[in-house]
């Protein structure tokens, strides 16, 4: 443990053990504003499963006033390609990452003044990255780099409000002639059989629909040549120990044709907020678009339920365009200590412009697919 200091009125130190956080983190994430993606148990599977076998070494913030936690950072440090960087735990997995806030942080201002404290680490850290970070939301506060060492994201996240009458939703989602088109589709995929939606609650088969959802999700990724994160056992393992250890939190949904699933769906749950994960279907149903069949089946459910909003989270998918009425951008803080860090700022921000320039061209985002699918062709023929 060590302390770095202290900053908008809070004594700040820092642990580079989760287990000494753990009661302190439950309280406040119970209590206080939290993501999903900063719920203890999510980081600390995560933490058991692919972060300590990387070489991940916990650096959690934790902010007190009068012996009162009121803020929790849950920074880890990794050497990736010989740079040290400080980063948020489970940051590849994540959709957003913020602190975890008292209700009542208000009253210390913002965060800005965080990054300052973590100069007393320069001497271990070659640079510190931030990355699907809002700049600024009024439930989570302010984390951003005083220094304006900011970057936009590749992508931004997009979000559907939810509302309680079923068509003024639908009107909302789509136009009628939408809406008539899918009814063509699911009647057309009546007549192959039994169609049913089914909300995935028994523990063994909810962890053998989530075995097929990562495999399966790990076939379409190389058949598309796009990075595939979810074919390493160390991933699965993380998966799946989460949906298993926290049901309350992983909500698996299924359309299935005869008693046989052909879209799997994750979706995380937080408070008021229905978050789309991750969701594959099988390619001989394309047809019948059964993956936004499955899509709209939640997103009404989840406003029959109360919840307020349905979050298709980081990514300029299509589909997400077409049903999300709010679009919320995302930043990436980058803060150098040393000629490396440096070094890496400059490489990652290039690395950064040029992706969401491929992105945000339908031509070259196009050509790029090909060349990856061309790759990992020959990749599958051992050429």
């Amino acid at each position: 443990m060590q302390k770095p200091g202290t900053s908008l009125g809070l004594n700040w130190e820092c642990y580079h053990s989760l287990e000494m956080v753990e009661s302190d983190w439950r309280a406040l994430q119970h209590t206080g504003s939290c993501r999903v993606f900063q719920d203890f148990d999510w980081v600390r599977i995560w933490h058991e499963t692919i972060g300590e076998p990387l070489g991940v070494v916990p650096w959690v913030f934790v902010g007190r006033h009068e012996g009162f936690t009121k803020a929790i950072l849950p920074l880890g440090l990794a050497n990736r390609a010989k740079v040290r960087r400080l980063t948020w735990l489970a940051s590849d997995w994540n959709d957003y990452n913020s602190p975890i806030l008292a209700s009542d942080f208000s009253d210390f201002g913002t965060l800005n003044d965080v990054w300052d404290t973590l100069q007393f680490f320069a001497r271990d850290v070659d640079l510190v990255e931030i990355p699907k970070q809002v700049a600024f939301d009024a439930e989570y506060g302010l984390v951003n780099s005083r220094h304006g060492s900011t970057v936009r994201e590749e992508c931004s996240t997009h979000i559907l409000d939810l509302v309680a009458d079923r068509e003024s939703l639908k009107s909302r989602v789509h136009s009628g002639k939408t809406w008539s088109g899918f009814d063509r589709k699911l009647r057309k995929l009546e007549k192959l059989g039994s169609v049913e939606y089914q909300l995935e609650t028994n523990g063994p088969q909810r962890r053998q629909i989530a075995e097929e959802l990562l495999k399966q999700k790990s076939k379409n990724l190389k058949a598309a040549g796009k990075k595939d994160p979810f074919g390493c056992p160390l991933a699965t393992d993380f998966f799946l120990r989460f949906i298993v250890e926290r049901p309350e939190l992983a909500q698996l949904s299924t359309l299935r044709l005869d008693g046989k699933p052909i879209v799997i769906t994750l979706c995380l749950r937080a408070r008021d907020t229905l978050l789309l994960y991750q969701t594959v279907y099988q390619s001989e149903y394309r047809s019948y678009s059964p993956g936004a069949l499955l899509l709209h089946r939640i997103i009404f459910e989840a406003a029959e339920n109360g919840y307020s909003a349905f979050d298709c989270l980081f990514g300029d998918d299509p589909y997400k365009l077409q049903i999300c009425n709010r679009t919320v951008a995302l930043e990436r803080a980058l803060i150098p200590f040393s000629v490396k860090g440096r070094a890496a700022k400059l490489a990652t921000t290039a690395k950064l412009h040029l992706r969401r320039t491929i992105k945000q061209s339908p031509k070259l985002y196009g050509n790029a697919l090909r060349v990856n699918r061309m790759f990992a062709g020959l990749a599958a023929k051992g050429v």
